[in-house]
C-alpha cells in the first residue's frame, strides 16, 4: 500500500497520443511541469497500439521525466502486446531512464502479440562511427530478408540511404564540442491495404535545427519551423566532404517511393506529404526527431 507522501508526489500522464507527434503538446504540457523528486506515472490505458513513431517519442519523454525528476518512471495499465514490443525492439535497456512496471496492471490481450512480427529492428543506439556502420549493415541486411525481390532493390537502395543522411545530421546536431554525439534509430517493415511501408524513424537529443543553424548563419527566422524548413530545402546542409546527400535529397526519396517525412525539433514540426503542413508549439522536445515513410504498391507492376 503506498504512502500518503508518495501518492502526493505522484504525477499521472496519459500517454494516449504518443504516436502523433502533432498531438503531443498535452502531454508535454504535464511532463514540464514536474518537479524534482516527484514520480512520473506513464498511463496507458488509453494506447491500443505502438509504432515507431510513438517509441522514439516515449523515449524522448521518459529521458525528459527522469531528467527533470530524477526519479524511476512507473508504467500502468500497459498492454500486453505494448509491452512484448518495447521489450522486443530492446526499449527498456536504454541508459536514459529507470522504469517500474506495475506488473499488476497490465492489460492481458487475448491475441495479437504476432502482430510484433520479425519485421522490426532494434532500437539502435549509435554514438560512434564504427557503430554507426554496424547499424547499416545490420539494416541492409533486414531489408534483404524483408524485400528479397529484385524489384525492391531501388527501395532498399533509398531507404538506406535516407538512413544515412538522416543519421548523420543527426550526430552532427547532438555532438558537445569535438565530440561525436549520439542518435537513437528504430525501422519497421508493414503490410497494409496492398502496399508495403518502411519506417524509419531517428532521434537525437541535441541542440536542435535552429540553434545548429543560428551558431552557423546567425539569427534568420524568429520560429523553429521555418529553420526546418531551411534545413529542407538544402539551401544550408552540411558542407562537409562526404557529407551525404542533404536533406532535399531525403525528399526526392520520399517523393519517389509515395512517402511522408516529419521532422521535428525544438518546438516546430514540419510534414511533408501530400503538401506541407507546419505547426509550431509552445512546448519543446530536446535535439530533432525526424520520422521517414517510403511506401511501395504490392503488385506485379513493380
Amino acid at each position: 500500500m503506498e504512502s500518503k507522501d508518495e501518492f502526493i508526489y505522484k504525477v499521472y500522464i496519459d500517454i494516449k497520443s504518443v504516436n502523433d507527434w502533432l498531438a503531443t503538446e498535452n502531454i508535454l504540457s504535464v511532463v514540464e511541469c514536474l518537479e524534482y523528486n516527484q514520480i512520473g506515472v506513464l498511463d496507458f490505458s488509453n494506447l491500443n497500439d505502438l509504432n515507431p513513431y510513438g517509441v522514439i517519442m516515449l523515449l524522448t519523454i521518459n529521458r525528459r521525466i527522469y531528467e527533470i525528476t530524477g526519479r524511476e518512471i512507473k508504467f500502468i495499465n500497459i498492454r500486453s502486446k505494448t509491452l512484448i514490443y518495447l521489450e522486443k525492439v530492446g526499449f527498456f535497456k536504454t541508459d536514459l531512464f529507470d522504469a517500474d512496471i506495475e506488473l499488476d496492471t497490465i492489460l492481458w490481450d487475448e491475441a495479437g502479440h504476432e502482430l510484433f512480427k520479425e519485421f522490426c529492428n532494434d532500437l539502435e543506439r549509435i554514438t560512434t562511427l564504427e557503430e554507426k556502420r554496424f547499424v547499416v549493415e545490420k539494416i541492409r541486411s533486414s531489408l534483404e530478408v524483408w524485400l528479397p525481390e529484385e524489384k525492391y532493390r531501388m527501395l532498399r537502395s533509398q531507404a538506406i540511404s535516407a538512413f544515412m543522411e538522416i543519421s548523420a545530421n543527426a550526430l552532427e546536431h547532438s555532438r558537445n564540442s569535438n565530440k561525436m554525439g549520439e542518435c537513437f534509430i528504430m525501422m519497421q517493415k508493414y503490410e497494409v491495404k496492398n502496399a508495403l511501408e518502411i519506417y524509419i524513424v531517428i532521434a537525437d537529443f541535441g541542440i536542435g535545427i535552429r540553434k545548429h543553424l543560428t551558431n552557423k548563419y546567425g539569427e534568420i527566422y524568429k520560429d523553429d519551423c521555418s529553420y526546418i524548413k531551411e534545413a529542407l530545402s538544402g539551401q544550408s546542409g552540411r558542407k562537409v566532404e562526404g557529407g551525404g546527400f542533404g536533406l532535399q535529397s531525403i525528399q526526392d526519396i520520399i517523393a519517389n517511393n509515395m512517402g511522408s517525412l516529419i521532422v521535428r525539433s525544438n518546438k516546430g514540426l514540419v510534414e511533408i506529404k501530400d503538401q506541407i503542413i507546419d505547426f509550431e508549439g509552445t512546448l519543446e522536445t530536446a535535439g530533432t526527431q525526424v520520422a521517414i515513410i517510403l511506401r511501395k504498391k504490392l503488385d506485379n507492376s513493380l
